[in-house]
C-alpha cells in the first residue's frame, strides 16, 4: 500500500511526463482494487491507512491529482 499512495504524490508531476500519469493510474487503479476486496473490510483499511501515516499522503496526492484533472476540463472549453 504505501507503493500504490506514493504513485499518487507524483500527481503533482503529471505536467512533466506521460510515464508519470501511468504510475499515478496505477496507484489509483491499485488503491480501487484493494477497497473492492470482498475479504477486508473497508473501514480496516482506512485504519491502515492512518496507521501507517499514509493517509496525509493520500490526500495531497487525490488533491493534485484531480487539481491537474480540472485544470485540463477548464483548458479544454
Amino acid at each position: 500500500m504505501p507503493l500504490l499512495v506514493k504513485h499518487l504524490t507524483l500527481a503533482s508531476d503529471l505536467r512533466r511526463s506521460s510515464d508519470i500519469e501511468k504510475i499515478v493510474g496505477i496507484g489509483i487503479d491499485g488503491l480501487l482494487n484493494v477497497f473492492s476486496l470482498q475479504t477486508i473490510r473497508r473501514d480496516d483499511f482506512c485504519h491502515l491507512l492512518v496507521k501507517l501515516g499514509l493517509l496525509p499522503h493520500l490526500v495531497v496526492g487525490f488533491r493534485n491529482f484531480l487539481g491537474n484533472l480540472l485544470e485540463e476540463v477548464g483548458g479544454r472549453r
